[in-house]
């Protein structure tokens, strides 16, 4: 009995023993690792690997989260990822890594006034994303403060997409709300306008410009409209307006206090494409004037 245990022992951990060190060859009866695939003569044929257009579609077939390691060629970007455990890498490939960049120059919605519960969305944009996650976002306005720009977590599209931002609370005066945006190594900032509650209002029809204007030369003068129900805030100006129907002049609010006493002016800069009326839409505190400055014929 003692040596057929002692044998049958034996067998097991011979057997043991072969398992722990297995190795998988194919087209060689000599693997060298763990999985070798090489031929003894030279090979004529590559390694395809798992293709997909967005390695968020790949899984595990066994449940669970991807495994540390998963390499993928992705097809949108053409190249090879892998997977680790902060995401999908970016690509590995002697092609420049596409350089993530963000845009804040997509559209704002909403309607924002000073000491009045305010919302709406601003559209963030991106070029060079890669799939990557990103933190919640949560930023706290200056200079006129009390609004947040928020938006929750996600990750990004492979190439361009966008981020959309929820814009709320009650700002704290007129004026100016700034927002900067740090996303991916990269930052980008906006602007929000807030208006008073008080009713603001253009004199549109008392509009006048002082200066000269010139079709294909340097244009400039002052543009100043008057207003009504300045509530004495702060209005820091710096807001662009560019010409339609004559194109090529653009009008630049200069800072004020909005007390009555003063109208409100722009620096009117650039060149006259033609002969006519260089047309202005000006939106200020939710105050809309369409003010005109005639360009003349410069061989009369």
């Amino acid at each position: 009995m003692k040596n057929l245990t002692s044998k049958m022992m034996g067998i097991l951990l011979i057997t043991l023993n072969l398992y722990a060190y297995s190795q998988i060859g194919m087209n060689t009866t000599s693997p060298r690792g763990a999985l070798d695939i090489n031929s003894p003569t030279t090979n004529d044929k590559g390694l395809v690997l798992p293709t997909n257009s967005d390695p968020k579609n790949l899984m595990n077939p066994m449940g669970g989260s991807i495994a540390e390691g998963t390499v993928m060629y992705d097809s949108t970007l053409r190249c090879i990822r892998f997977f680790r455990p902060t995401g999908w890498s970016n690509c590995l490939s002697d092609n420049p890594t596409p350089v993530f960049q963000l845009d804040c120059n997509g559209t704002l919605t909403g309607t924002y006034t000073a000491g009045v519960n305010s919302n709406g969305t601003k559209i963030i944009n991106y070029t060079g994303g890669q799939g990557q996650a990103y933190s919640a976002i949560n930023v706290a306005s200056t200079g006129v403060t009390g609004l947040s720009a928020t938006a929750p977590a996600g990750t990004m599209a492979n190439g361009n997409g966008s981020i959309t931002l929820t814009i709320s609370g009650t700002p704290s005066a007129t004026g100016t709300a700034n927002f900067t945006i740090n996303l991916g190594g990269t930052s980008c900032s906006f602007q929000v306008q807030v208006g008073s509650n008080n009713n603001f209002t253009f004199k549109c029809d008392q509009a006048q410009f002082f200066g000269i204007t010139s079709i294909g030369g340097i244009s400039t003068g002052q543009l100043r409209i008057p207003y009504t129900n300045g509530n004495g805030a702060s209005y820091a100006g710096g807001q662009t307006f560019a010409s339609s129907q004559v194109t090529g002049l653009t009008a630049t609010s200069l800072p004020t206090v909005l007390d009555n006493n003063n109208p409100l002016d722009f620096t009117i800069s650039g060149s006259a494409s033609s002969q006519g009326y260089a047309v202005f839409n000006i939106t200020v505190l939710n105050s809309t004037c369409v003010a005109k400055i005639i360009v003349p014929n410069q061989n009369n």
